[in-house]
């Protein structure tokens, strides 16, 4: 049985494999011509190491060429390798730097990840009320990390008052999705104890009701 699963996984990844190094002989020349969509994927294929090695430094080439023109979701990659010094030196400053100009853009990553450098001091100094902005600006648009961020700043009252409510309907907003994860059922599941019959019924039925903003993950 191991073995046949083996062998699948195998036939699986091979034409995987083939399917990636074509779109890279296809991006490459789009990405020399100034392409951004094409710089970003080719970025994305070098990090990953998918269809070629994996190579950080090519990767940030790349992510540097798109996001140079604007491109927000080369940005907010590229602020990633920053601030975790993968294939660029560690750079906290030039990686806020990035996050907020792809957050100007709408990109709920890049929004998610400005809050949490806000909520951390994590290169500028901490400030709660700029990242309830960035992670609301994020969780409106459906991210679930950002979602249950701000239903812990709601529950430990960091730059918001406390309230449970509202910390219950976003909690479940980040535990309502199909990959159930522990620590976001757990912590709604946590301040529903706190809750009265009237007040669960209000969040559930707030978030049977919500519906993401648009805007770019």
């Amino acid at each position: 049985m191991v073995l046949t699963s083996l062998l699948l996984l195998l036939a699986l990844l091979v034409p995987f494999q083939a399917t990636a190094q074509n779109s890279i002989d296809e991006l490459r020349p789009r990405a020399e011509k100034g392409e951004v969509n094409a710089q970003t994927r080719l970025g994305f294929f070098y990090r990953q190491g998918q269809g070629v090695k994996q190579d950080y430094s090519e990767a940030a080439r790349w992510f540097a060429a798109a996001a140079a023109q604007g491109g927000h979701y080369a940005q907010t990659q590229l602020g990633v390798m920053y601030e975790e010094g993968k294939g660029v030196p560690k750079d906290y400053a030039k990686a806020l730097q990035l996050y907020r100009s792809a957050s100007d853009q709408g990109n709920a990553s890049a929004q998610y990840y400005l809050g949490t450098m806000y909520s951390n001091g994590t290169g500028i100094a901490k400030d709660d009320s700029a990242a309830v902005r960035w992670f609301r600006a994020s969780a409106e648009q459906g991210n679930r990390d950002a979602q249950f961020s701000l239903g812990s700043l709601y529950v430990f009252a960091r730059g918001v008052p406390r309230d449970f409510v509202e910390a219950h309907f976003w909690l479940s907003l980040a535990a309502a999705g199909d990959d159930e994860r522990k620590e976001y059922t757990s912590g709604r599941d946590g301040v529903a104890k706190k809750l009265t019959a009237e007040q669960l019924a209000e969040s559930q039925r707030r978030v049977q009701a919500w519906k993401p903003t648009r805007g770019d993950r």
